[in-house]
């Protein structure tokens, strides 16, 4: 993705979940204040993926950056047949909803 360019705006629905590979993305709010960043290694629209809810930040390539994205529905399904996998979207939502909390 090119720097600007937007991965998914607010209120859009959860079809997808991606996968930074590398880059930055800037996650921001529906009044545009910067809440978040995400890096590689890191999933962004998990939660909403999750919830069936709409998603609640626009996200944008703050560089040259790049995700892998996955149906939202095998997303789903990957959880459910794998405990580790499941375990390990917990532990990282955990510590989203504990720095948010910190802010």
């Amino acid at each position: 993705m090119e720097p600007g360019e937007c991965l998914h705006q607010a209120g859009s629905q959860p079809d997808l979940v991606f996968f930074v590979t590398s880059g930055r993305f800037i996650l921001r709010n529906s009044t545009g204040d910067r809440v978040a960043d995400k890096t590689g290694g890191q999933l962004i629209g998990e939660t909403a993926a999750l919830d069936g809810g709409a998603r609640t930040v626009t996200v944008e390539a703050e560089g040259v950056a790049s995700v892998l994205a996955l149906p939202a529905e095998s997303f789903r399904r990957r959880l459910q047949e794998d405990a580790r996998a499941a375990y390990e979207v917990a532990v990282f939502t955990a510590r989203i909803l504990r720095d948010v909390s910190r802010a």
